[in-house]
């Protein structure tokens, strides 16, 4: 018999979880623990000697860079939000991560740096400086922040002042913070008494003030658009323009030393003007680097360039500027690596980290994993499945690659079999790998000796098949636009399909327990069906969800879905005939599988490995419903994306059942700006798209009223 199943309602709430020291992300139930760091976007960097310490899109990255050809990561810590920018001083790194505030982290052992303390800032770090006691931080819309860190354990606020417009950037010097303010330009404060910072003076830029750098007196916007501006702040009450030229790229950040200015340019790389003649800065020199140049720092004769995404060909990049005129790039560091894929065996988590190959994190302490091992792979690791002393990687164009990993510390490839398609998923049963190909189907692939794998049977699919699970004599292959095929294994020589269920939802991942396989429909969610008939699986039950459904796990009556930019979500599925979600988490990046370790829940999550918990531990039941376990709101008004945003933003929300909505943007002085919505809804997440029109740059607030109670969130728009 077909049971017919029905969409679920997906109620969230929006209560920070996390643990005592951390306000990563929204989350419902579900607790943050510890993260990986695997890659990011590299923002800026700040180099000491033959160190140097990235601020990445998700943290710390520290090299040893005495081999200027050679750069070399020794050190990582991933950070709560999106780090922005960072100083050094005394043994310690404080960083602007964005809206986790300041994070102090103490570098006295540059390969086990360790998060010390902390202060949340009200809005968004963006840029750090450290004189003395004190780190001022420009905070985006709360302005300058000061904070006291004579005790680097318990950072505590002593004054703040707004600024003009948005505290981008920022330098101190000679008692005075002069502050990038976006499209207020230079804004200098006297900050003499530090829990009383004043406005001392200013000068509207024309473009939007980034970053500055003060040597003298004088002070050197980057400007954007504008390119590189040069004030003259001999009496910082009355700064004037003395100078300025065009940069081919928008001038994001600057340092000078010894009369010229190095300009992270964007797309443009770093260019190298001579500022000696403030009155006209001319242009002498230029590295095109390949990513999007952000951030430059320099010590010795060298420009440390912070170059955007590593997995975009950026990274750290290293230029020899001991001639201005000819600035040369010597060594880089890009690792072009995206976390696809994690499986946990023992205290070990094994990632599936795309071009940097497979890395191998030491999970013993949940609260602090910590690298252990890594291997390159020939093509782009997408997949992982362990089995005794061994990792078998699903890797892109170059198949199936078979890892000794005995030693988690020093894995080694000790066999390899070159699969006809694009290798996307694998399971392993005994000594048989089966391997979700691509456009090439299902392969079964002899492991038995380890060294010399060979195929013994295949299956072409109908579609594209990109996952698979192993039970009971069938392999389940989610097999993308021909949805879930499943075949027949008890002769791997000869695989049979048996039975199939095709759907328009794109099948991405398949998890099975007992009766039941979860699929995870790429535009479908979670769909449940019972597979006690493998001839006949028949769909019992599914339900949609916030982003692009990419990996399913199952642990007891609970399922895990990764969904990209929707992060994790769990559903009890007690009843499979109506999934229920009971827990959510926002990770920071796109979550894309996932892996299961007793009550822990491992995240593939772009750039990192996220560690989470769930509140009731998975597979133990517990008395009392969810309500039990706290407040479920009635709606909720989750993130727009992008924002800050320049011409559109999209605007979403969840209601729990059919209700009247009503959404409007206000500007900063309360003037309603544009009703987007004003109408009767169903039940479910909806999006609305703003294109900014008329409007012009600064902040808005989005009000969501349902059913007479509101929610408010903050929109930046930009130039």
């Amino acid at each position: 018999m077909v049971r017919i199943g029905f969409v679920c309602l997906a109620v969230v709430s929006v209560l920070a979880l996390g643990s005592a020291n951390v306000t990563r992300g929204q989350g419902w139930n579900v607790d943050y623990l510890s993260s990986a760091l695997i890659a990011g976007d590299y923002q800026d960097a700040v180099a000491i000697g033959d160190t140097v310490y990235c601020a990445t899109y998700r943290g710390l990255e520290i090299f040893d860079v005495s081999d200027s050809s050679a750069p070399l990561p020794i050190g990582a810590l991933g950070t709560p939000y999106t780090a922005e920018d960072l100083a050094v001083s005394g043994g310690y790194a404080y960083m602007a991560d964005g809206g986790s505030g300041l994070r102090v982290i103490d570098i006295s052992d540059p390969t086990a740096p360790v998060e010390v303390g902390y202060f949340d800032t009200p809005y968004d770090a963006r840029d750090v400086s450290v004189a003395g006691n004190y780190a001022y931080v420009a905070d985006g819309d709360s302005g300058l922040r000061v904070i006291d860190i004579s005790s680097p354990a318990t950072p505590i606020e002593v004054g703040s002042i707004y600024t003009r417009d948005y505290a981008w950037g920022l330098s101190v010097s000679g008692g005075y913070a002069y502050v990038a303010d976006y499209s207020a330009g230079l804004y200098v404060i006297d900050i003499s008494i530090p829990a009383a910072p004043t406005p001392a003076g200013s000068l509207d830029t024309p473009g939007s003030a980034r970053r500055v750098a003060v040597s003298g007196n004088v002070a050197y916007v980057a400007d954007s658009d504008s390119g590189l501006m040069v004030i003259g702040v001999s009496d910082p009450t009355s700064p004037v323009e003395l100078g300025s030229i065009s940069t081919p790229g928008p001038s994001l950040d600057v340092e000078v030393s010894s009369g010229y200015a190095y300009v992270a340019a964007l797309l443009a790389g770093v260019r190298v003007i001579d500022v000696s003649d403030s009155t006209a800065p001319v242009e002498v020199g230029f590295v095109d680097t390949p990513g999007r140049a952000k951030g430059v720092s320099l010590s010795g004769g060298f420009v440390y360039a912070a170059d955007g995404e590593a997995g975009m060909g950026g990274g750290l990049r290293v230029v020899n500027v001991s001639n201005p005129g000819s600035p040369v790039e010597t060594g880089s560091h890009s690792k072009d690596a995206t976390t696809m894929d994690a499986v946990v065996a023992g205290e070990y988590a094994f990632v599936a980290s795309g071009r940097a190959g497979l890395q191998v994190v030491d999970i013993s302490d949940s609260t602090a994993p910590a690298k252990a091992g890594s291997l390159d792979t020939p093509d782009n690791a997408v997949a992982i499945a362990v089995s005794g002393n061994y990792g078998y990687v699903a890797d892109g164009l170059m198949g199936l690659r078979v890892i000794d990993i005995s030693s988690p510390y020093s894995p080694s490839e000790i066999g390899s079999y070159d699969t006809p398609g694009y290798s996307l998923g694998l399971a392993v049963a005994d000594t048989l790998v089966f391997m979700a190909d691509g456009g090439y189907g299902l392969r079964v692939i002899d492991v038995a000796d380890p060294a010399a794998p060979v195929e013994v049977g295949s299956l072409d699919t109908p579609g594209t098949a990109t996952y698979i699970a192993v039970s009971g004599g069938y392999a389940y292959v989610a097999d993308s636009d021909s949805g879930l095929r499943v075949v027949d294994i008890s002769d791997p020589a000869a695989p049979t399909e048996v039975g199939s269920y095709a759907a328009g939802w794109r099948a991405q991942c398949v998890a099975v327990s007992g009766t039941l396989a979860c699929v995870a429909g790429q535009y479908g969610g979670l769909r449940v069906f019972d597979i006690s008939d493998p001839a006949n699986p028949a769909e019992i039950g599914f339900c949609l969800t916030t982003g692009d459904a990419r990996g399913v796990a199952i642990s007891g009556e609970y399922a895990c879905v990764a969904c990209r930019w929707g992060g994790l979500r769990i559903f009890d599925i007690t009843d499979p005939t109506s999934p229920t979600e009971v827990g959510n988490y926002d990770t920071p990046g796109y979550a894309n599988k996932i892996a299961i370790r007793g009550g822990l829940i491992l995240v593939a999550d772009q750039y990192s490995l996220e560690i989470l918990q769930f509140g009731p531990a998975l597979g133990v039941e517990e008395e009392g419903s969810i309500e039990s376990r706290g407040q479920i709101p009635r709606f909720r008004l989750l993130p727009s994306r992008p924002n800050p945003f320049h011409t559109r933003t999209a605007i979403r929300y969840e209601i729990p059942s059919r209700s009247r909505v009503s959404l409007k943007i206000y500007d900063a002085s309360g003037r309603l700006a544009v009703h987007l919505a004003d109408e009767i809804q169903a039940a479910g997440i909806h999006e609305v798209v703003w294109n900014k029109k008329e409007e012009t740059s600064g902040i808005y607030f989005c009000r969501l009223e349902v059913n007479g109670s509101s929610a408010v969130r903050k929109l930046v728009v930009l130039r």
